[in-house]
């Protein structure tokens, strides 16, 4: 049974796009679905001289460990002024640095979700996301593929769906 891990992109405790991979958890029928809190992997905000003086955190090793056990990933973007979150792009940061060959998800696939109250409802995100990944990704970075991106708009989505 192939093994998918769930996150929204987002450190906040109220956050709509976790509620949304939460509910995308109990979707995924034939699958071994896990679903993780970033804020369960508190990491400092990167920066080479943190690395040179302090190393790799350890919650970045055991995210890596999590990512390397699992098939596919189904993550939900947070949106903050049209952007990735610091807490997405963080993490992915220290995430590239815990091995040699930085491209952590090569050959996994990885479905893109959004959902934030701004008029785009979260279209912002995606496909920027998705673009950051790609040029660093194939060939070089985080990612290998992708699937379908969709986003929601909240005041089309509840808790029940």
């Amino acid at each position: 049974m192939k093994k998918i891990l769930l996150f929204a992109g987002s450190n906040s405790a109220q956050s709509i796009n976790r509620k949304i991979v939460e509910q995308a958890a109990g979707m995924l029928n034939g699958y071994k679905a896990s679903l993780i809190d970033l804020r369960d992997f508190p990491l400092p905000l990167f920066s080479v001289d943190t690395e040179e003086q302090e190393g790799v955190p350890e919650s970045a090793h055991k995210l890596r460990e999590l990512f390397h056990e699992h098939d596919g990933f189904v993550v939900s973007i947070a949106e903050h002024n049209a952007s990735v979150t610091t807490a997405f792009k963080n993490t992915m940061d220290w995430l590239s640095r815990t091995q040699e060959d930085y491209r952590i998800l090569l050959g996994k696939q990885v479905w893109l979700l959004s959902t934030s109250p701004a008029e785009s409802g979260g279209g912002q995100r995606p496909g920027g996301c998705q673009s950051d990944l790609f040029h660093t990704g194939s060939g070089g970075g985080w990612c290998h593929r992708y699937r379908q991106l969709l986003w929601y708009q909240p005041r089309r989505y509840s808790a029940t769906g």
